[in-house]
């Protein structure tokens, strides 16, 4: 009686466990748990007008960057440049223009310096906000 009774408790909970789409006794994930914040869409295109990608010797007064963007509610956001060798950042704004051709203000960059620039902005009904466009990287000359 005790060898049906173990059976028929280890098939319920076969039966109700093997189903339940957890994988057993132990959640599992659904795929589509994402961690909080992460969007799946492309990444919105950027290039640097001027001066060009991977352009050397910038003047360090440049004064203006000009790009353009794959999404025009870009304008209106902040262009932000990293210095990549200590990672500190200059944020300059609001980026006027059209996604063809937009520009920012940008104060005096310190000399023989590489700068990654990209632009952000928070766009209306857009689920993933802010969005970015990295728009490439250039170097100050002295």
């Amino acid at each position: 009686m005790l060898t049906k009774a173990l059976i028929a408790g280890a098939f319920a909970l076969l039966l109700f466990t093997g189903c339940s789409g957890g994988g057993g006794l132990f959640a599992q994930p659904k795929p589509t748990d994402f961690p909080t914040g992460y969007c799946l869409v492309p990444p919105i295109p950027g290039t640097l007008i001027s001066p060009a990608p991977n352009a050397t010797n910038v003047p360090k007064t440049v004064g203006t960057i000009t790009f353009s963007v794959g999404n025009a509610g870009l304008i209106g956001g902040t262009l932000t440049l990293i210095n990549t060798a200590n990672q500190t950042s200059i944020t300059a704004g609001p980026v006027t223009g059209t996604a063809a051709n937009a520009s920012a203000t940008i104060p005096v960059l310190q000399p023989n310096t590489t700068y990654n620039a990209s632009v952000s902005n928070t766009i209306p009904g857009d689920a993933c906000n802010p969005r970015t466009a990295v728009l490439g990287s250039f170097t100050t000359g002295p």
